[in-house]
């Protein structure tokens, strides 16, 4: 019998990479990520402002004040995760700041395998240093904030429903469920992940994407009701903890969540108002207002991208469309509730706005991957300045104009320990203590009225907040510490007894 020639092999450009160096290539991704955070988080002068609340939640999950922790308003995962990591770091804050930079380098991950069903290994290597050197994802990746903990999960709950979609693997469905599930409990925007896979997996039984095989509706089905169930195994519960504690039905105890509710109140921040107004007197405005923040934020993730494609080089496969429209698909969930919001409060944070961008940036991955092969080093170089310029400005991670604000709080922190303040709240978050908020009528008589009910002697104002207030407060203030100067000052008044 004549022997069998072997198969010749699959040309270069088609032949997979050898496992041996995805991981390191991975891990070495991951690193960078890790490094860039580490390094945010070093640079910034200040916390965020949302950081008092996580670490007060964390606080009352530590104390065992649970039903004050879970009806808060904010979700309850990543203040949880924070209790948790707190046992390893032995601060709260740290740990804040551990959690946010794990999770976001870690993020790498499963970017690299939403890469990988978009256009092969070549694309998969993109999409993965995007995510790991998006500046906003920096930024948010490197303080007490949860955006970096929900992109981590929804994020992987998108690559685990992309994996049922494409080989109906029932593991995946539930893991892409579970991401679902725990990316709602840190942000509300987490309901989005159920509702894109199960209509993903049933998309892609349509004969334009399954032509060739049966559609397997049947197990299709039950892909799909394994990823709803083991979400709402997450949902429901605190779902149930909210209704207790509105006595209605939401989907969130944040304040913006009432967007959502018939006849839901404008904002009241200066931003807000400033939109609402504009949208007013200019329908254009709102919708020219959502675009330019929108691209903003793509176009900062997609600028480090630019860099990379000229230098690097690693087998490309052709693009996966069904992959591709899936997320496409996503941004048609997500989106709308975003400009929602927008017109009824009257106020959309570049925060709202990161998960949609890093879905637009790990499609724009593929088309980034072809255009490498063709680029040549003069271009690169070009862009490599353009960016040197480029993306400090953007990350502005210094806030040296609120260190005033740290400074009082850290003053209050020695002279008064715990004892209790009426002002901001990032210097609350530096004293280690609560805050109460300067009440409306920015009175003297009004502050002392509130600070004597709540038993507060400490008042502290921020010149921009409260323009002019000092100069109305009696002699029953005494000056007691002043840092910084012009609209920065931050002025600390002790209250006579």
């Amino acid at each position: 019998m004549p022997e069998v020639a072997p198969a010749p092999d699959p040309p270069a450009a088609d032949a997979p990479e050898p496992s041996s160096r995805v991981i390191p290539t991975l891990a070495a991704i991951v690193a960078l990520a890790f490094a860039a955070r580490l390094g945010c988080f070093l640079l910034k002068a200040t916390v965020a402002t949302d950081a008092y609340y996580y670490v007060r939640i964390a606080k009352m999950m530590l104390a065992g004040d649970w039903h004050h922790a879970l009806t808060h308003g904010y979700h309850p995962l990543y203040p949880a995760l924070t209790a948790l990591s707190s046992f390893v770091f032995g601060d709260v804050a740290a740990a804040g700041h551990a959690v946010s930079i794990l999770l976001g380098a870690l993020t790498a991950v499963p970017a690299w395998f939403i890469g990988a069903r978009l256009g092969g290994l070549r694309s998969a290597l993109f999409a993965s240093l995007l995510v790991a050197v998006h500046p906003d994802c920096v930024d948010v990746g490197s303080d007490i904030l949860v955006e970096a903990t929900f992109v981590f999960f929804f994020i992987s709950g998108v690559a685990c429903a992309l994996r049922a979609v494409a080989l109906l693997d029932l593991r995946a469905a539930a893991l892409a469920g579970l991401a679902g599930g725990l990316a709602y409990l840190t942000r509300p925007e987490g309901l989005a992940l159920p509702a894109f896979a199960a209509i993903a997996i049933f998309v892609a039984g349509l004969p334009r994407f399954c032509a060739t095989a049966a559609p397997r509706w049947g197990r299709r089905a039950t892909a799909a009701s394994v990823t709803v169930a083991v979400f709402l195994a997450c949902f429901v519960p605190y779902v149930v903890k909210i209704h207790d504690h509105l006595g209605r039905w939401a989907v969130t105890g944040k304040s913006g969540g009432e967007a959502f509710v018939a006849g839901a109140k404008e904002g009241t921040g200066e931003g807000q108002k400033t939109v609402t107004e504009k949208g007013t007197q200019n329908p254009l405005y709102r919708p020219w207002y959502f675009v330019r923040k929108f691209s903003m934020t793509i176009y900062l993730g997609f600028l480090p991208l630019l860099l990379a494609a000229a230098f690097v080089s690693v087998p490309r496969a052709p693009d996966h469309r069904l992959a591709r429209l899936a997320l496409f698909g996503l941004l048609a969930i997500y989106l709308p509730p975003l400009l929602r919001l927008l017109y009824a409060k009257g106020y959309l944070s570049t925060r709202h706005l990161l998960l949609p961008s890093v879905v637009v940036v790990l499609l724009l991955a593929p088309f980034a991957a072809a255009l490498s092969e063709k680029w040549k080093r003069g271009l690169a170089t070009l862009v490599l300045l353009l960016a040197a310029v480029a993306l400090p400005k953007s990350l502005r991670p210094g806030r040296r104009d609120q260190l005033p604000l740290k400074e009082a709080g850290l003053w209050l922190r020695a002279t008064a320990p715990g004892a209790e303040l009426m002002g901001p709240e990032k210097v609350a978050f530096y004293a280690g203590v609560n805050f109460r908020i300067v009440p409306d009528s920015r009175e003297s008589r009004g502050i002392e009225a509130d600070m004597r009910e709540a038993q507060v002697m400490w008042l502290v104002l921020l010149e921009s907040d409260e323009p002019g207030v000092s100069a109305k407060l009696d002699g029953r203030f005494q000056l007691v510490k002043e840092c910084g100067n012009g609209e920065g000052r931050v002025q600390v008044f002790r209250l006579a007894p």
